[in-house]
């Protein structure tokens, strides 16, 4: 886009694409639905933006303290912090804003530097990207008030190293959807993610063991991070403070530098979007061979057809996807985790070693709510086949009955290798705790599927398999969700909580099998309703699940 001026024409374009995006969110106010959702993201945003602000309260602290003190080398601690949360945070959770499919817009005679001024916009919007910068102005405010003088050098750097982390988190997100267009692509890098952020896990303990020893090693690369965004901006503001201006400004050229290098990269991205680039991965069709043989479908015992039919499409799905998959072993991994930190503290300090009869419960726990985010929008992958499902001979509670099985048994199976993971790093679990422990899932799970069926239905919401960074659920569904688990986990805690203390663990072992039966009634009840409410919600149901965002 060099060369190009950003005139009159596109300047009206922006303003009608805000336009436009303002009209969208005032009519949906004028639904119930809306407005529930309008007031549960608000309550989300709410407690999330608390946390924000307590943080950026810590930074400025910190940052007015090193800068008083002359640790420079600490400053660098903090703008770390910043670049990682804006770039990963995205990753980690789904964005509490508006989605949208920017090459919609390229159906309109769309200015290209309207195009991409709204990507940036749209990026900055991120909740992820509102949080960097508020704490980037915390940071900011500290270091003024520790050293009024460096005014002249902190805001120009803090303003660079805030564009440099909106046009990285840019670039990298445009680039993820162009790679992950492709199956084999996305599977392998979201593969390649979760070993990575699950791998982060491990710094702790293997730096509290090999740290000293490895300690003379790293120093020979520590002029290596001077290098990148965060030690760039240190050393500006460093040598701004000492009145190096040479230096000063170097340190801000080359902070700059990276910017215009990530600004080249989102630029070729967007200019392939905008000429029309297809990603689509359809291909030829070819005709069977006339002597290939139809498999018969499974049937399990006690289910119908249908249901048998939706199970194994459910089990087909799960077998087929990568990061599915990796979800079974990520609670292994954590056991992993605290296997070594326990080995680690000579079995004093950690927790676990003065509650290993809680170890399997809350590692089963942390595997259940994995798991659970599925149960809350049960038709996000089935798209545009939900419309099959009214056509077809089926009951919806059928549907939804598989689907929960199918969520069923992979609690129970990722409950087995928990078991295996805990009897190997600490200790088998006692008969009563185990018992307990199965007890308290049967009681959680068919809870989280009465509400979940009832939400898919009233609150669907489509999801692609090539898209980044999707809502899984509305934000009515979010917080009920979070509502839900609150209550059947502190539930579950609180009992394991009296059984612990009064050391009866049987006393969990019995309460937790009679809550369980009273939670399947609730379960058959809720179930024998959905039929009643997929016909009242066909069209919304449909209509949800087969637009294109």
């Amino acid at each position: 886009m060099a060369g190009v001026s950003v005139g009159p024409a596109t300047g009206t374009q922006l303003g009608l694409i805000l336009q436009l995006r303002w009209n969208l969110f005032r009519n949906s106010l004028r639904t119930l639905r809306g407005r529930l959702e309008f007031v549960s993201l608000a309550l989300v945003s709410f407690f999330l933006g608390l946390a924000v602000l307590g943080a950026g309260v810590g930074v400025g602290i910190g940052a007015y303290f090193i800068v008083s003190e002359e640790h420079w080398e600490w400053l660098s601690v903090l703008f770390w912090g910043v670049l990682l949360f804006w770039q990963l945070a995205p990753l980690l959770v789904a964005s509490a804003s508006a989605q949208f499919d920017f090459s919609n817009l390229l159906r309109f005679p769309l200015r290209y530097p309207a195009f991409f001024l709204l990507t940036l916009a749209y990026g900055q919007l991120d909740p992820p990207a509102l949080a960097g910068l508020f704490w980037l102005s915390c940071m900011a405010f500290g270091i003024v008030l520790a050293r009024p003088a460096m005014i002249l050098w902190v805001l120009p750097v803090a303003l660079i190293f805030a564009t440099v982390n909106l046009l990285l988190n840019r670039a990298v997100f445009a680039w993820l959807d162009r790679w992950l267009r492709r199956r084999r692509t996305r599977e392998v890098l979201a593969i390649v993610f979760l070993l990575t952020m699950m791998s982060l896990q491990f710094l702790g303990p293997l730096a509290g063991r090999w740290g000293r020893r490895a300690a003379p090693e790293l120093e020979r690369f520590a002029w290596a991070e001077r290098l990148v965004p965060p030690g760039l901006a240190v050393q500006a503001l460093a040598a701004g403070a000492a009145g190096n201006l040479a230096e000063a400004g170097l340190s801000t050229a080359l902070l700059a530098a990276y910017g215009l290098a990530f600004f080249l990269l989102l630029d070729v991205r967007l200019k392939s979007q905008y000429r029309g680039e297809d990603l689509g991965e359809t291909q030829r069709a070819v005709a069977a061979p006339l002597s290939a043989t139809v498999r018969p479908a499974w049937q399990f015992p006690g289910l119908s057809p249908p249901a048998s039919a939706i199970l194994e499409k459910e089990i087909r799905y799960l077998l087929r996807s990568g990061p599915a998959l990796f979800n079974l072993i990520v609670p292994l991994i954590i056991l992993v985790f605290f296997g070594i930190s326990l080995e680690q503290s000579g079995k004093h300090t950690n927790l676990f070693a003065h509650v290993p009869d809680l170890v399997f419960p809350i590692a089963a726990g942390y595997a259940f709510l994995i798991q659970s985010n599925f149960v809350y929008n049960a038709f996000a992958f089935d798209g545009s086949g939900v419309q099959f499902l009214f056509f077809a001979p089926v009951r919806f509670r059928d549907v939804l009955f598989a689907k929960n099985l199918s969520q069923l048994f992979v609690t129970f199976f990722e409950t087995f290798l928990v078991w295996l993971g805990v009897s190997i790093f600490f200790r088998p679990p006692g008969a009563a705790t185990a018992l307990a422990t199965l007890a308290a899932l049967l009681f959680a799970s068919p809870l989280n599927f009465a509400v979940g069926n009832i939400l898919s239905l009233y609150f669907p919401r489509r999801m692609e398999f090539g898209m980044m960074r999707q809502r899984r659920v509305s934000g009515i569904t979010m917080a009920a969700s979070m509502g839900m688990q609150v209550a059947v986990l502190g539930i579950c805690g609180g009992i394991f909580a009296v059984a612990f203390l009064l050391r009866r663990m049987w006393i969990a072992a019995v309460v937790l099998p009679v809550l369980a039966g009273a939670a399947w009634s609730v379960y058959f009840w809720a179930l024998s309703r959905v039929d009643r409410i997929a016909l009242d919600r066909r069209e919304v149901l449909t209509a949800e699940l087969c637009r294109q965002e």
